[in-house]
């Protein structure tokens, strides 16, 4: 009788069912759609019995399944979550690349799948594939933490459409061993041909002179300031600008994202962020006498408007239309691209950051004067840079 009691047979070919020693009988299954995968047990007191639970195990397993596939998919749910829940509580910017993140990375690898079945395995391929296609720490970070995120708000929710958060068995990379790009900037002899030529006057016809660019002087601007560019964009005269105390704040940015307004139709408007990228962002800075006179240049041609770099209607510029202008000074001063990609603004700043670093600026104090949300960034972005000027330090003390 024991063996008979010990007899596993197979039920409708999902699971198993088999008589206990003690007497009852135990169905046994692994699912993905209950208890997060992990093996479940039900019991009865016969035969009878438990092949009646069985059969409501599965109708109440086909129906969640049909309900995943219908109403629960992870994109349909990712994208309701996305729209009335994240919207609110981000920048308009932040919405943006959290949108961006989702349509470009998650929908294509697990968007498919039915939201409660999604397993870490699920997540890991995703992001082992970022790391395969060359992709930074800090892209696949995003990736994951927007999962999470997605996946923690479905847990709080009663009832709750998953079991289990699959992101808690995800694993990522050491940083040490995810090769970072390179932050590109301009060397001396770049700087001087981008400054000539952004700030160069030509002599007209009618015997008066006028600048190659009505904007030229925000390279300047930029390259002793290492401002972002939202953050350029969106200095005030009467607000940002205090010539007699030499110091120019940091308080707002100015982005290009998409209208989420009422009947917009996905146009992208400019606006005027009343916060910066970080909350460390927001900074004085001092003016050296570069951007001094940078500022003053651009005063003679924008002061009578409120913002400083503007339109000749007095609108703040687009963050695109500065590009455009910066690619054609990079053109002009015959600067190299770099592996076919143009440089870019920010390289800019990158180059006042590499200054910094040449003259013997703490990475603190560097961290400080760039508006970084705290010094490991400055680290991890400028590793490169740190690391020569390590080497090199060693090269001054040649002792024999």
């Amino acid at each position: 009788m024991g063996q008979e009691q010990a007899k596993t047979r197979s039920f409708d070919g999902e699971g198993s069912i088999r008589q206990r020693s003690d007497g009852r009988w135990e169905f046994r299954i692994k699912d993905k759609m209950f208890n997060g995968g992990k093996p479940i047990s039900l019991y009865g007191t016969s035969k009878k019995d438990i092949k009646k639970k069985v059969r409501e195990f599965h109708q109440t397993r086909n129906e969640k399944l049909s309900g995943a596939l219908t109403i629960e998919a992870t994109q349909q749910y990712m994208d309701n979550w996305f729209h009335t829940v994240k919207v609110k509580s981000l920048k308009p910017s932040s919405a943006d690349r959290l949108e961006s993140t989702l349509i470009s990375h998650v929908y294509p690898a697990i968007g498919w799948i039915p939201l409660s079945v999604v397993s870490t395995d699920d997540i890991q391929g995703l992001v082992d594939g970022m790391y395969k296609k060359g992709y930074s720490q800090s892209s696949v970070k995003k990736v994951l933490q927007a999962i999470n995120n997605c996946f923690t708000h479905a847990l709080r929710k009663y009832p709750s459409p998953i079991t289990h958060n699959p992101c808690m068995g995800v694993t990522l990379k050491d940083a040490r061993y995810v090769e970072s790009s390179k932050p590109t900037y301009f060397t001396e002899d770049e700087v001087r041909r981008l400054i000539d030529t952004a700030t160069r006057v030509t002599q007209r016809k009618d015997g008066k002179s006028s600048v190659s660019y009505r904007l030229g002087w925000t390279v300047v601007l930029l390259l002793n300031t290492g401002l972002r560019v939202g953050e350029l964009l969106a200095l005030k005269w009467e607000e940002n600008i205090d010539f007699e105390a030499g110091t120019i704040s940091v308080t707002n940015n100015v982005v290009k994202v998409k209208d989420r307004g009422r009947g917009a139709k996905g146009q992208y408007v400019l606006i005027d962020q009343k916060s910066t990228k970080t909350k460390a962002g927001a900074r004085t800075l001092s003016m050296n006498s570069a951007a001094r006179s940078a500022l003053n240049e651009l005063y003679a041609v924008t002061g009578e408007y409120t913002y400083v770099v503007s339109t000749k209607g007095g609108l703040p510029k687009s963050p695109y239309d500065m590009a455009k202008m910066f690619r054609a000074i990079c053109d002009q001063a015959e600067i190299k691209r770099v592996n076919g990609k143009i440089y870019g603004l920010h390289s800019l700043r990158h180059t006042f950051a590499s200054s910094l670093f040449a003259n013997g600026v703490d990475v603190k104090i560097v961290s400080e004067i760039l508006g970084h949300a705290n010094v490991q960034i400055t680290y991890d972005i400028y590793i490169h840079l740190l690391q020569e000027h390590k080497r090199k330090a060693f090269e001054v003390v040649d002792i024999i």
